[in-house]
């Protein structure tokens, strides 16, 4: 082995190659350089990451949590300014492709490609799988991967290959036979794994020449490529990662050497202006190995620019090395949870033959998948419609028509819901602002087919907005739907005062009682109470007409009642409890309140408040089929209770389903793409997910302001 490295210092290839490390005892041949723009800004500590196309090199098991097609390519300039002049120079080009069928998984192929000037190139090939382990046992927790290698390495012809180097110095003219095989092909193998313990934690580890290939030129020397293990283990939230790897790379002489890098990465979404990504490492090793780098990311739909540096601290005189990277993803960034009609569709390409137990089985698994899907979309367009988001339950709706045609319920529906989304794609402040729950209560109602009811309400909001003409042109929208009229004040409207108000902020709620406005003089802090409801409007004066005991607290009770049901539709479950709290200190045998009161006690998980309220609504229900479900209510929520257990069974709201710092960029990624092919309402759906899950993301909470203002004024109907 000292010939040979003798002999190709005649060349100064092994300086050069040595360059790539100030590491003295780093090996020359198949250096790891680094292939990715991004990850040489990381230091290479990408072992735990490993989310894109270079896991193929860096650790194939990061394949698996690739979910569409990516392409990348890079090139670099390495150690730019030595004092010999060496032109060093690196080329990686990478393809990774998610796996229709079989097991699943990964596929990726990529080619490394390394040259010093016109001395001496290297030439790797990479075929790399990676695919998630133990599915039904430990989903999206363990992951694993396989890389096989075509190694080649080549010199081009020397003069000194022409004169042999012996114990007496050199022979002229006599060809040295070290030297004569220029060209050596090796096979050689990477094995990598992925493990998330936890949803922001990833340790990963990573196997590098697992067959350690002798790489000598010279069938008589031996040149083996030391196997090198890494350790790494990455913190991830949303856009941002720190890093952590620990190298054990095998020198020539056999000993281990250590290094450590430390990488933290950062990036800045927007909407309108694509992505920024910054970033920057330090690494620190044995025989005083120190180096620094940064980068620099630009990332606009399906295109992503990087740029990398990296400088060893100490030892060579250097200007650094450079590299330029482009990748480019194919299709839509699919969300956390595929939609259900893409599973459909894919059931459909592969049918079985007619006839076969195969093509029966396909049959009843696609009839699965589309019952749930119009339960899917039936449950959104409830939870649009019910948070006043009638443009995008619309949208919902639509796929559910497509999926059952000649349903004439969902169609009806359909229709009722785009009549008021033509006026009102999305309703707002209903909470709050009397003029805006009239109308909220009004779209509800009529999208029920309470069609009085909503001109009631609607009669209320057009009292409060006299001049809004979309007030005027829903009433004349559901008047042509229903075929009824709108109701007309029977008596003028008189001032009402009553010290009995509640001191309440001010709000709007629904009540089949007529409308109501109570002012409270004498409480400390003063509040309207607005009610919408198809009967006129009419306020009374307490000083003018004294209202009965009796009467005014059912007023009182109906007023309370309604504040309930607009807490509960929030949900604002403590104010659901405090309201439901007053209705049963004013009548005692109110069966809605006690079942109020039980739901929101459960949704907070105050278990033993939640029976306690189910059991008062059984004792004053009258209603023999609603007591039989309200007993199995009790009877579930008792045993749940007796077990101990913290986490109930069947919890009275659908929670959001947990998103991981990585969902929630997916998340991120499909809004912005949807945006921009001008799907503003799938946009829109993409930020609030995020927002369910992280209401603090301000680039969401940003994004979802401005899909929202541009789905209003365009009136988007998706």
């Amino acid at each position: 082995m000292k010939t040979m490295e003798r002999k190709l210092s005649a060349v100064a290839i092994v300086a050069a190659l040595s360059a790539l490390s100030p590491r003295p005892a780093a090996r020359a041949a198949y250096e790891d350089v680094g292939v990715s723009a991004r990850v040489v800004g990381m230091g290479n500590a990408f072992t735990a990451v490993a989310d894109d196309v270079y896991a193929v090199y860096y650790n194939p098991a990061g394949l698996a949590l690739l979910d569409r097609p990516e392409l990348a390519v890079s090139y670099a300039k390495l150690m730019t300014g030595l004092s010999d002049n060496s032109n060093l120079q690196n080329s990686f080009l990478a393809y990774e492709r998610p796996v229709k069928a079989g097991p699943g998984g990964t596929a990726g192929l990529a080619l490394n490609y390394f040259s010093l000037d016109s001395l001496y190139r290297e030439l790797s090939f990479y075929g790399s799988y990676g695919r998630r382990l133990w599915d039904d046992r430990w989903p999206d927790t363990f992951f694993g991967g396989l890389s096989l290698n075509i190694l080649n390495r080549s010199l081009s012809s020397v003069a000194v290959a022409e004169n042999a180097l012996g114990p007496t110095g050199a022979a002229l003219g006599q060809a040295d036979p070290a030297l004569q095989k220029t060209s050596k092909t090796n096979l050689d193998a990477d094995l990598g794994g992925l493990w998330r313990p936890r949803p922001r934690w990833t340790l990963g580890l990573m196997a590098q020449h697992v067959l350690e290939p002798d790489v000598a030129f010279y069938d008589g020397d031996s040149d083996k490529l030391g196997r090198t293990v890494k350790l790494g283990a990455a913190y991830r939230t949303p856009f941002s990662t720190l890093a952590l790897d620990l190298d054990f790379p095998k020198a020539p002489d056999g000993s281990l050497d250590k290094s450590a890098a430390f990488a933290l990465e950062k990036w800045v979404p927007t909407l309108l202006h694509g992505t920024f990504g910054l970033r920057g490492s330090l690494a620190v090793g044995t025989r005083d190995y120190r180096q620094l780098g940064l980068g620099l990311s630009y990332k606009i739909f399906r295109m992503q620019v990087d740029y990398g540096f990296t400088i060893p601290l100490g030892g060579l005189a250097t200007s650094g090395s450079h590299r330029l990277g482009l990748t480019y993803r194919f299709g839509q960034t699919r969300a956390p949870q595929p939609t259900i009609s893409e599973a459909m569709l894919e059931n459909i390409r592969e049918l079985a033959e007619a006839g076969t137990p195969e093509f029966r089985y396909q049959m009843e698994e696609l009839s699965l998948y589309k019952r749930t899907a119009m339960e899917e979309f039936a449950r959104r367009a409830k939870i649009d419609a019910g948070s006043g988001r009638f443009a995008d339950a619309m949208g919902k709706l639509v796929e559910l028509v497509a999926l059952k045609p000649g349903d004439a319920k969902i169609a009806e529906s359909l229709a009722r819901v785009k009549d008021v989304s033509d006026f009102y794609p999305e309703v707002r402040d209903f909470y709050v602002e009397p003029g805006q729950a009239a109308i909220y209560d009004a779209a509800l109602n009529f999208i029920g087919g309470r069609d009085q009811e909503a001109l009631g309400n609607l009669a209320y909001a057009q009292g409060l907005n006299p001049g809004d003409a979309r007030v005027e042109g829903f009433i004349k929208a559901v008047e042509a739907r229903s075929g009824l009229s709108r109701p007309q004040p029977k008596a003028p409207a008189v001032a009402v005062s009553s010290e009995a108000a509640p001191a309440q902020a001010v709000t709007a709620v629904s009540t089949p009682a007529a409308v109501v406005a109570i002012s409270s003089e004498a409480a400390p802090s003063a509040a309207v109470v607005a009610v919408s409801t198809p009967a006129p409007v009419v306020a009374v004066s307490s000083e003018a007409a004294p209202a009965a005991p009796a009467d005014r607290t059912r007023r009182l009770v109906e007023g309370y009642l309604a504040l309930m049901e607009a807490a509960f539709r929030q949900p604002d479950y403590e104010k659901v409890i405090q309201l439901a709290g007053q209705v049963t200190d004013l009548d005692e045998t109110n069966v809605l309140a006690y079942k109020r009161l039980g739901a929101a006690a459960h949704a907070l998980k105050r278990y033993p408040e939640a029976l306690s309220a189910l059991e008062s609504a059984y004792r004053h229900e009258r209603d023999a089929q609603a007591r039989r479900t309200l007993r199995s209510y009790i009877n579930a929520l008792a045993s749940f209770i007796k077990r101990g257990s913290t986490v109930a069974s069947q919890p009275a709201r659908p929670q959001p389903v947990a998103l991981g710092p990585r969902d929630i960029e997916r998340l991120y990624e499909a809004g912005v793409d949807s945006y921009s092919r001008g799907l503003l309402s799938e946009a829109a759906e993409s930020f609030r997910r995020i927002l369910e899950t992280d209401p603090g993301n301000v680039s969401a909470r940003r994004a979802l302001r401005r899909v929202e203002a541009e789905l209003i004024q365009s009136g988007d109907r998706r």
